[in-house]
């Protein structure tokens, strides 16, 4: 990718270099965040529509989304670093897991948003094939029938926003970076655009776009696995 324009003796790659393990981690992080928040709780609205548990996990769901990291990070440092210091507080000398959770959880809670409410309305509509019916017929339990039957196959538009989801945190995550002073590729794209550092862009342009072809490819394989029909075909 050539050298950069701004420091001199270093190459582009090498500035990627020293921020994308940071970024694949956060990414990673807050992923793993926004599957474990969204699949039980798809999975409790689901099996209780129409009651206070639905409406309860659609009005928290719907508030994961709408509420902006630049309001939800500063409020979880004063909460757990401030009123309750029990995490570190964010800056070049926090490292370690536990200098991850805020972070990923101000980045994953609008993805976890996003997954429960496809989740949710995923899984109504495959509770409603004939294929339930017939399971609940042959007198597999309701934790089975959603866990090893409904569930598999609500995965796949699940599995295509959670790609999506993920391919976007790559380079999206600028505000969170910003707050928790960490770095990253989307810190390092928009600094190298303001010096006008243009193999630093292009360096930061290439590896989001191959890692977002890479995502897809892996959710492309990953739908034969959870869903025998599409292997099949």
């Amino acid at each position: 990718m050539g050298r950069s324009c701004v420091r001199a003796g270093t190459t582009a790659f090498d500035e990627l270099r020293q921020v994308w393990p940071s970024t694949v981690l956060l990414a990673l992080a807050a992923a793993a965040v926004a599957w474990t928040l969204a699949i039980p709780l798809a999975l409790f609205a689901a099996m209780r529509p129409a009651t206070r548990t639905d409406t309860t996990i659609g009005i928290a769901s719907l508030l994961g989304v709408a509420i902006p990291s630049l309001w939800l990070g500063p409020v979880l440092i004063l909460l757990f670093c401030v009123a309750v210091p029990v995490l570190p507080f964010p800056g070049p000398d926090a490292h370690g897991l536990a200098a991850l959770v805020l972070p990923a959880l101000t980045l994953g809670t609008g993805m976890a948003g996003i997954l429960t409410r496809m989740g949710r309305a995923s899984l109504r509509e495959v509770l409603r094939e004939p294929y339930i019916l017939a399971a609940h017929a042959r007198g597999l339990s309701v934790h089975k029938v959603m866990l090893c039957h409904a569930l598999r196959t609500a995965l796949v538009p699940l599995l295509t926003t959670g790609g999506t989801q993920l391919s976007s945190l790559l380079g999206g995550a600028i505000v969170t970076e910003k707050i928790f002073d960490r770095p990253g590729v989307g810190t390092l794209l928009l600094s190298s655009v303001l010096t006008r550092d243009v193999p630093v862009v292009l360096a930061c342009v290439v590896a989001m776009a191959t890692t977002a072809v890479l995502i897809q490819l892996a959710v492309d394989l990953a739908y034969a696995v959870v869903d025998p029909r599409i292997r099949i075909g």
